[in-house]
């Protein structure tokens, strides 16, 4: 209806501006000279009631937005990016997928969860438990923990994938996942920052994303409260505790385990789940049941054992498997270097052997790869995808 109105007035001031340029030239027939004066207040009020009309169009409440595609869309891209774009393509997963592994339901993610309860009593969850089951006996409001490369980001896009089939049902709200780093450039309230990370990441109407976060039609999952800078971590745990007791909503946040265990305040929430580094059983039994794509691991292992420290973390055990997967490194490595450093020599080599490009030789993919990794640094981020471009 205002749309309407304001193309109407919009063709009637075109046309008074025709007069008031036939008056200024004097072309109008002499009969019309007495009423000329009338153009002119006239026009002002078709300006006036322009600019009105554009201000109240641009202050209409978020319902009169498509809502329903809006959210519609805003799941296809938090889908598309976090789900398809991070956890498919996990090297966890890549892992499974080129070397063929062997998966059941004891080897898939094999590593135990811990859960502890506000009243600070413990429980341990077998491997392969469902993180949305976690979630709900929770009271859906988590804290998840662990150390490097432990896989809480992905324990958290687990989650997302779940609640983004259960916001199908328009009654539920569409969870939205949000790398807290982005949050100490401006160190905003945790409520403006969502909805700027709404507007600016996922590309929402800013007045909707408003009221959907008003109206708890999001459900924010945070990632990475170790990399927001530790001169400002305490500030933002302060932030988002504010919001949490404002806002009685769903969340879960993920942190390493070392830099929130010595935060003076923690997040106020329903319980904390800890991601268990896995023991030396479990990792025999992952390499014993994987199949023949782990030959090469294998042979690796049996002549370097330094390489078992490595082998508790499954981020580290899945770059070990795709570094190694031709068998040990040779010529043998220097010892004097460190372990990580030569299995990231080593995985980078692997890669660039299996995947050649012509466009790109190996010692130009590396220098690139150092850019990229330098830029990442610098932005504190550990998640990169071109769609961040």
């Amino acid at each position: 209806m205002l749309r309407r109105a304001q193309i109407v007035l919009s063709v009637l001031f075109i046309a008074m501006l025709g007069v008031a340029t036939n008056v200024a030239t004097g072309v109008l027939p002499a009969a019309w000279e007495s009423r000329l004066w009338v153009a002119w207040p006239l026009m002002l009020v078709i300006v006036i009631a322009t600019a009105v009309l554009e201000v109240v169009q641009k202050d209409e409440r978020p319902g009169d937005f498509p809502s329903t595609q809006a959210r519609t869309e805003l799941i296809r891209r938090v889908r598309r990016f976090w789900v398809t774009g991070v956890l498919e393509k996990s090297l966890y997963n890549e892992a499974r997928i080129q070397l063929d592994l062997v998966v059941r339901e004891t080897t898939d993610r094999p590593w135990d969860i811990a859960v502890t309860w506000t009243n600070g009593s413990q429980e341990s969850l077998p491997p392969g438990t469902d993180m949305a089951d976690v979630f709900a006996r929770m009271d859906q409001r988590i804290v998840i923990l662990g150390a490097p490369g432990a896989g809480k980001t992905t324990m958290l896009l687990e989650l997302a994938k779940s609640l983004l089939e259960t916001a199908e049902d328009e009654s539920k709200p569409v969870p939205v996942v949000l790398p807290l780093a982005s949050w100490a450039r401006h160190r905003k309230t945790i409520a403006e920052w969502i909805v700027d990370e709404l507007v600016e990441s996922y590309g929402m109407p800013r007045e909707l994303a408003a009221d959907w976060l008003r109206t708890h039609h999001v459900l924010a999952l945070f990632d990475g409260l170790d990399e927001v800078a530790a001169e400002h971590r305490p500030e933002c745990v302060s932030q988002l505790n504010k919001y949490l007791r404002a806002n009685p909503t769903s969340t879960a946040i993920c942190c390493r385990q070392a830099e929130y265990t010595v935060l003076r305040e923690q997040i106020s929430a329903h319980g904390i789940v800890t991601i268990q580094p896995m023991s030396a059983e479990q990792t025999q039994r992952f390499l014993q049941d994987a199949g023949p794509g782990l030959d090469g691991l294998r042979a690796a292992l049996a002549a370097d054992p330094d390489l078992w420290q490595l082998a508790s973390s499954p981020l580290l055990l899945s770059i070990m498997a795709l570094a190694y997967r031709d068998g040990p490194e040779s010529p043998p490595p220097a010892r004097q270097e460190g372990l990580r450093r030569r299995l990231y020599a080593q995985y980078v080599r692997t890669m660039l052997r299996w995947r050649k490009n012509r466009h790109y030789p190996p010692e130009k993919a590396r220098h690139y790869l150092h850019l990229l990794a330098d830029r990442l640094r610098s932005d504190r981020q550990t998640v990169f995808s071109l769609e961040g471009l």
